[in-house]
């Protein structure tokens, strides 16, 4: 059990007491004169009977880690929401039950929200919107109803949203798309209709894939024209020499939700790195229809410029009717280095050495060949 007697630790600042296996409930009788304490750390416990509305008293506690106690059980005391100092509140399962109280919209100091994996019900606080400083919201594994509240969409500050696994339906609000700080968020199984708001399918961390949604256009309407897209380009030779022929090869694919018609690829070189139509064209070939998600690879034999040094190709395929998108007709580049087609020789050298009586020269030669001469040294010892 948590021991008795703290109140009259008025100095105490911290108060870590998890990873125990203290059983039995919170006191509600322990917690006054506690007028100093930031931290009160209780999770991994067996601690049982709820969450006693007594810790309220604590005026500057900044977090409160009740988490991991399997059999806490209860209900959100709504008093939690006078506690204005916190910034961490860390009450994930907990055996907790009915709903999310309205008045933790007025914790104006909370960074961290975490209250998964409990059997909390009914609608997800509209008041939560007002969390201006709130980074982290976890309602994940839950029983949560209703729509995702559109005032969800002012957490400027939010970087984690997770709210799968709920029974969650309507669509999802387009106001989501101002989250610009999000970096991760998980909202699958659910019963979500409509389509994905654009910024949120951008983010990178995120299972769009599972909610089987199309993504927003402008004006929460869904994109249902085609969208050509060309893929970065490869060549066959990256190195070639000056006026040697190389392959350059691209993909083409219609990442829209329509048909598109046929339309033209084009291959360009360009002393930058960005491809445009404004580069020098270097060659076109046609591209048939396209079913939506359908590819079209693509290539085309080039002859490498007769000068020396770095180019960059690339290819745009030409806008099609009804499509959502054009600002992505063009790849990026791929760099060619154009080496000089100049023979180069080996650096030949002559070399003479002396062996015994003999002077010995040697010369190579472009043949290969190589001949020797000799001649006796010249001493007084052969004159004699």
């Amino acid at each position: 059990m948590i021991p008795g007697k703290l109140g009259g630790m008025s100095s105490l600042t911290h108060l870590f007491l998890h990873r125990n296996r203290l059983t039995g409930v919170i006191p509600a009788d322990q917690w006054d004169g506690l007028d100093n304490l930031v931290w009160l750390s209780l999770y991994s416990n067996d601690l049982t009977g709820g969450i006693p509305t007594e810790l309220t008293g604590l005026a500057k506690l900044n977090r409160l880690y009740l988490h991991e106690n399997r059999n806490l059980g209860g209900s959100i005391p709504a008093e939690l929401g006078q506690m204005s100092s916190l910034t961490h509140l860390l009450l994930l399962r907990t055996g907790l039950s009915g709903p999310i109280p309205d008045s933790l919209g007025d914790l104006s100091n909370l960074a961290w929200l975490s209250l998964y994996g409990n059997d909390l019900s009914g609608d997800i606080p509209s008041a939560l919107g007002g969390l201006s400083k709130l980074q982290r919201l976890y309602l994940h594994y839950n029983e949560l109803t209703g729509e995702i509240p559109v005032g969800l969409g002012d957490l400027g500050a939010l970087t984690n949203l997770w709210l799968n696994d709920n029974d969650l339906e309507g669509e999802i609000p387009a106001s989501l798309d101002n989250l610009t700080n999000l970096v991760r968020w998980r909202l699958r199984n659910n019963g979500l209709t409509g389509c994905m708001p654009a910024g949120l399918e951008a983010v990178e961390d995120n299972d769009f894939d599972s909610l089987g949604l199309p993504v927003c256009g402008e004006g929460g309407t869904v994109e249902v024209g085609p969208d050509l897209e060309v893929g970065t380009p490869s060549v066959s030779d990256s190195n070639p020499a000056a006026g040697a022929t190389f392959t350059l090869s691209a993909t083409v694919t219609n990442a829209g939700d329509g048909e598109s018609e046929a339309t033209t690829i084009r291959y360009y070189l360009s002393t930058d790195a960005t491809i445009s139509g404004s580069d020098t064209e270097v060659g076109t070939d046609a591209v048939g229809a396209l079913a939506a998600a359908g590819t079209s690879d693509q290539s085309i034999s080039l002859t490498a410029p007769s000068t020396a040094g770095a180019y960059y190709y690339g290819a745009c395929v030409d806008a099609v009717t009804g499509e959502s998108d054009t600002t992505d007709n063009c790849s990026a580049s791929v760099k060619v280095d154009v080496k000089d087609s100049t023979t180069t020789h080996p650096d030949l050298r002559t070399s003479s050495y002396t062996l015994g009586k003999f002077h010995v020269g040697l010369t190579v030669r472009k043949s290969a060949h190589c001949c020797m001469s000799n001649r006796r040294r010249s001493n007084r010892s052969d004159r004699a």
